[in-house]
């Protein structure tokens, strides 16, 4: 996103089963990922945590690439979820 708007990576996914998709595609089927990924919790009672919706990210200070996280990234999420889940102890 720039300016709130999505803009595309070329080949984001290199070949994905013939197919060559770009960062709007990725963005897209990372969505409904989470989308089914959440639905599955409620149904069977296990704890979700949207992230990407609850925590703010710097793109550029938070992850190396586009799934793995720098040290201060892993931080704020440590952070989160020890907030999220210290009355479970």
């Amino acid at each position: 996103f720039i300016d709130q708007q999505l803009y595309g990576k070329p080949n984001a996914l290199k070949n994905f089963d013939g197919y060559k998709g770009n960062g709007v595609d990725y963005y897209y089927m990372i969505q409904l990922l989470h989308e089914r990924t959440k639905k599955i919790c409620e149904k069977n009672g296990v704890m979700f945590f949207n992230l990407d919706q609850e925590l703010k990210f710097d793109i550029n200070h938070d992850f190396y690439d586009g799934s793995h996280n720098t040290p201060s990234g892993a931080e704020k999420i440590g952070k989160y979820l020890f907030k999220n889940l210290k009355h479970l102890f």
